[in-house]
C-alpha cells in the first residue's frame, strides 16, 4: 500500500482537510464509514457531511512518500486546510498550540536542521553568483532558483 499526504474536500463549501497515512486507501474507506456512521473524529467535517452527504467529499493524493516529500505538516501551512483548525471559522486555538509544538520539536531534528543548512547555502551561492553575473549562464540561474524553490525567474 502506498503512504503520503491526502486531501479531502467538502465541494459543496470548499473546505478541506489534510491528513497522512501509511494506507492511504485504507484511511479514506475509514473516514468515509466514519462519516456514515456520524462517529467522524472531526466534528466539523461530521457536521458538513450531515449536511451535504458523504457524496460532497472527494479524496485527493496530495504527494506519495519519499525523499522529496515535504510532509503533512507543511501541506497544512501551505493550504490552511480549514477542517485541520487553521481556518477562520473552526478550532484555531486548539491546533495552533498543536503546530507551535510539532514545529519546536521539528527544528531540533537532525534532518530538518540539515535542510535548512542546505537551503542556507543554495541562497548564499546565489546571492555570491549574482555579484558575477558573467560566470553563471541564466539557465544555470534558473536551476539554482528552482532549487532554491523560487520557481519564479
Amino acid at each position: 500500500m502506498t503512504e503520503g499526504v491526502y486531501l479531502i474536500t467538502c465541494t459543496a463549501t470548499g473546505d478541506q482537510y489534510v491528513g497522512w497515512s501509511a494506507k492511504l486507501a485504507v484511511r479514506w474507506e475509514k473516514h468515509r464509514k466514519d462519516l456514515v456512521a456520524r462517529r467522524h473524529h472531526n466534528s466539523d467535517m461530521q457536521s458538513l457531511a450531515d449536511e451535504y452527504g458523504i457524496e460532497s467529499f472527494t479524496f485527493e493524493v496530495l504527494e506519495t512518500s519519499g525523499p522529496n516529500s515535504i510532509g503533512e505538516y507543511a501541506w497544512i501551512a501551505k493550504l490552511q486546510p480549514t477542517l485541520n483548525g487553521t481556518g477562520t471559522k473552526r478550532s484555531r486555538a486548539k491546533h495552533t498550540e498543536r503546530m507551535r509544538v510539532i514545529w519546536a520539536l521539528r527544528k531540533t531534528e537532525p534532518e530538518f536542521r540539515r535542510q535548512q543548512a542546505i537551503a542556507a547555502a543554495i541562497e548564499g551561492a546565489i546571492a555570491a553568483l549574482e555579484k558575477h553575473e558573467d560566470f553563471i549562464t541564466p539557465r544555470q540561474r534558473r536551476q539554482l532558483r528552482q532549487i532554491a524553490g523560487e520557481d519564479e525567474l
